[in-house]
């Protein structure tokens, strides 16, 4: 899809940004970790949401290059992602906004501050034309306002 803050005819609001970074459960990370360099994270299992391109950019911009060979649980789903990393199943690349719960109580860890953007960002996109339903302005304030 097109960049929606150029379409003509709507204002769009960027909501949440495609960037993911490497969250694991404590549990993982004691059995696994320390995770003191990036490279370390090759020591436990690694998950990823639909496919094993996220993580080799990252690793690769991380300074970590070759050809690597990546194995661990393939995940189609999000929560199926954020379930299994919250039974110690692996790392996963995910957006924080995603898990901010779960993030907060401490049941899971972001783990490097050094992110990967996708580029899918999501956007509130409306029309100037028209008139805002009441619904839609709570939604828009309740994401402008930090959790």
């Amino acid at each position: 899809m097109a960049n929606p803050r150029r379409r003509p005819g709507y204002t769009s609001e960027k909501l949440l940004s495609g960037e993911a970074f490497p969250v694991a459960s404590p549990d993982l990370i004691a059995r696994d970790g320390p995770f003191a360099t990036e490279a370390d994270l090759l020591r436990a299992p690694l998950m990823h949401d639909g496919s094993t391109e996220p993580w080799n950019l990252w690793l690769e911009r991380s300074g970590i290059s070759g050809a690597l060979l990546l194995r661990g649980m393939v995940c189609e789903d999000g929560l199926l992602t954020r379930t299994a990393m919250l039974a110690g199943i692996g790392v996963a690349l995910t957006r924080p906004m995603l898990i901010e719960d779960e993030l907060r109580s401490g049941r899971l860890v972001q783990i490097f501050a050094r992110g990967i953007g996708d580029g899918q960002d999501y956007y509130l996109c409306l029309r100037n034309t028209q008139d805002l339903p009441g619904v839609v302005r709570q939604i828009a304030a309740w994401r402008r306002t930090p959790h």
